[in-house]
């Protein structure tokens, strides 16, 4: 087993653009697969040059249609065609918008305007809804492109030149706070992210996607980064069957949310607990911990029954997202998976920082990316520089310079950096609860403490007349869950000092509305 100490970075190829991405790998893997996917019939596989082919077809398309220089958004479900479509937008000279499916037509329609779309492209499925958009968007469906754009009579493909720094997507904001902003990224800052993230960590194997692709975090890392390693990704649509396709493709590495590991892991313990077994779990846990410190390592085979609910080969786990309970990571570990947590911004391309394969340490998100420069403010916020750093909010200059001030972005997060450039998150700014006796409560921290019990599904805290709140959805098949929650509460506030504990707490009967990358909405999740 290797020891947890620095190491040498990755050396891998380095991009320029997201163009040179696709040529490269199409150049020295042309038979490797890059996408695999299923239809209810049949399991289908897209090599790197073929991917690279499909892509070349469609930006031909688009040349022979004069598109260039336009604003296209792109609505649907994961798909490979959806790959295909935004890199041949990003190619041609066009600029993105992945949209969220799932949000209301009212604010995809804003977002249509707020982006100034010309033209959307969409899956199957969303027909009626894209034909009652405003005029004079123009619509097109991803099954209907090959009819409607003419296979074209020259190659304008490989004569393309990227300019590194063009603004190429608009990618929006998770809205947690408010309406989503139009993120302006360039070639430059994808390709500068792509490259630094795979000097930090490496991926052996295979990946699985189910983060959408609208997301940053589930189009850029989970895909982009993969593709640049040179291994293949089986695309999966829906959430609802995610452990059903680990156990069918039996993954490496997966990217996820916190939300993810959280939900796995209560499953996990309620399992354990309903056979009677915690006990033995844990005894076998810590024995398997001292058997590490002596370079002994049998975790995989003395916890064979959950990784195998996992697919049976998963050894890493790459989450961002939202905080992550320590004890969490600490759990996996000892049952042989690998937690990478890492920190990563829409603003910055998105990944700022992520735990090494061998070098981890305990409650950092990270180790921060080559020539990316940190900074700690005096009130704590962490301020982030480098060619990750976005162009600014589309149509938005006042927002854009309330967070980039000389090329620094100001993240709204709260945390430290140490000598090895581990960044720790102490709180999110924006979440920060200010008391009337001038105490500072990160929310966060406090819903990682709760949220370990089982009876607690999801929670929010928040201030109210200065006094702290948690708005609590019970677990489900909780019986008198208002008797058992008050306990929870009284025990938890017994342990804590007066500044953190909970005033009044409410219970829900339904789950917390969450965006697409399964973040609590938390500016709608306060009311009672």
């Amino acid at each position: 087993m290797k020891k947890n100490k620095p190491y040498p970075l990755y050396q891998l190829h380095e991009i320029s653009d997201l163009k040179e991405l696709i040529d490269y790998q199409a150049q020295i893997h042309p038979q490797a697969p890059a996408f695999q996917w299923k239809t209810r019939k049949e399991k289908f596989t897209r090599t790197r040059k073929e991917f690279q082919n499909d892509i070349r077809r469609l930006v031909n398309s688009f040349a022979e249609r004069n598109i260039e220089n336009e604003t296209i958004a792109i609505i649907g479900e994961n798909s490979y065609m959806y790959l295909v479509v935004f890199f041949a937008i990003v190619i041609s000279g066009n600029i993105a918008v992945p949209i969220d499916k799932d949000a209301s037509k009212e604010d995809i329609v804003n977002m249509l305007r707020l982006a100034r779309a010309g033209q959307v492209i969409y899956s199957s499925g969303y027909d009626e809804f894209v034909s009652s958009l405003p005029q004079p968007i123009q619509a097109v469906s991803i099954d209907q492109l090959s009819e409607t754009y003419p296979k074209a009579a020259n190659d304008h493909y490989d004569p393309i030149k990227i300019d590194p720094d063009a603004i190429c997507a608009y990618f929006f904001t998770s809205g947690t706070e408010g309406f989503p902003k139009a993120v302006m990224l360039s070639h430059r800052n994808m390709a500068f992210d792509i490259n630094k993230a795979c000097r930090n960590f490496v991926l052996e194997g295979d990946t699985v996607s189910f983060l959408p692709f609208h997301h940053c975090f589930g189009l850029i890392t989970a895909i982009f980064k993969v593709f640049n390693y040179g291994k293949t990704t089986f695309i999966d649509s829906s959430l609802r069957r995610i452990q059903k396709t680990l156990k069918e493709e039996k993954p490496q590495t997966i990217f996820v949310v916190p939300l993810f590991l959280e939900t796995f892991h209560k499953r996990i313990w309620t399992t354990i607990r309903k056979e009677g077994a915690e006990a033995r779990i844990r005894r076998s846990m810590q024995r398997a911990e001292q058997l590490l410190k002596l370079d002994i390592d049998f975790r995989r085979r003395l916890f064979k029954k959950i990784i195998d609910e996992l697919g049976g080969n998963l050894q890493y786990v790459i989450c961002g997202g939202a905080f992550l309970d320590q004890d969490i990571i600490d759990d996996f570990h000892a049952w042989g998976i690998s937690v990478l947590n890492g920190y990563g911004i829409t603003e910055c391309s998105p990944v700022v920082a992520v735990n090494r394969n061998h070098f981890i340490k305990k409650g950092s998100v990270g180790q921060v990316l080559e020539d990316v420069e940190i900074r700690i403010s005096p009130d704590g916020e962490i301020c982030v520089k480098g060619d990750l750093v976005m162009q600014g909010y589309f149509n938005d200059p006042q927002a854009t310079a309330q967070v980039l001030q000389d090329g620094w972005f100001n993240t709204r997060d709260l945390g430290t950096i140490d000598s090895d450039r581990f960044l720790f998150l102490t709180g999110r700014g924006k979440n920060l609860i200010i008391l009337s006796n001038g105490e500072n409560v990160s929310p966060e921290q406090i819903e990682m403490v709760l949220s370990r019990h089982d009876e607690i599904a999801e929670v929010v805290v928040f201030a109210k007349n200065s006094q702290l709140c948690a708005s609590i959805y019970p677990d489900p098949g909780l019986d008198r869950p208002q008797e058992k929650i008050e306990e929870i509460i009284a025990r938890y506030n017994e342990q804590q000092p007066a500044a953190k504990q909970i005033a009044r707490t409410m219970l829900r009967s339904e789950p917390f509305e969450k965006n697409a990358s399964q973040k609590i909405v938390r500016s709608k999740a306060t009311g009672e």
